[in-house]
């Protein structure tokens, strides 16, 4: 779950506590009716729910006892980002510097993410490790846009823990989302490294054919491609 307020530099792991704070704020306020089940499930942890409904007395008044008690799942996502290695950084500067702007970087930049949560010392690995019921909701209740569809698995497992409270299940769905992106981290660092010998035709071609249609994702490109 990449974010702007933690930051991985020169080894050292940064959190920016302010911008953390407005994005639950922000996030909290404006549930999408997709992710309602599995925030309320991580705000009734808190104990901001009243009557199945968002007291927001409560919530002001607990904002930052939530966002200090979330701050390591944050951090974990740093940790899977410095350790993961499949979809290196030079790969990705690669395809950043050939292809801005389009939806090869914007799915290799969303695979290096799920790759980073999914890692076995990760954020997710950390949720189930530490059984952090209230970290599990939020997780699932802010993946969204093409990292949701990247991890269907963590959607469908939370739907059972909800009733069986079995971290087994997300387990095997952590497990299977990092077999899956680990291969097409794979398949982009082969095309990648083929950047610059094939034409540029070649390498879209092999990026739609081997990773975007597979998923179900023909995103179009940026305009004047």
């Amino acid at each position: 779950m990449s974010s702007p307020f933690a930051l991985l530099q020169d080894g050292v792991i940064t959190i920016r506590r302010e911008p953390l704070r407005y994005f639950f704020w922000d996030h909290v306020q404006e549930i999408r009716s997709s992710c309602k089940t599995s925030l309320h499930h991580a705000l009734d942890r808190y104990g901001i729910l009243t009557g199945g409904r968002l007291d927001q007395q409560s919530f002001r008044s607990r904002l930052d006892i939530i966002v200090d008690g979330e701050i390591p799942i944050f951090f974990h996502h740093e940790v899977g980002e410095r350790l993961q290695d499949i979809l290196d950084g030079d790969t990705l500067r690669r395809i950043i510097s050939s292809y801005p702007d389009s939806a090869i970087e914007y799915v290799s930049r969303s695979i290096k993410d799920v790759l980073a949560d999914t890692h076995p010392q990760g954020m997710v690995s950390y949720i189930i490790r530490e059984q952090r019921d209230a970290s599990l909701g939020f997780y699932v209740g802010f993946l969204a846009g093409l990292r949701r569809e990247l991890f269907p698995e963590i959607v469908q497992a939370f739907e059972l823990f909800l009733r069986d409270r079995d971290w087994g299940l997300i387990e095997q769905a952590r497990r299977t989302c990092w077999d899956k992106n680990c291969r097409l981290a794979e398949t982009i660092r082969q095309i990648a490294a083929d950047m610059g010998r094939e034409s540029e035709e070649e390498i879209k071609a092999r990026f739609t054919t081997q990773i975007l249609t597979p998923l179900g994702l023909d995103v179009p490109e940026r305009k004047g491609d």
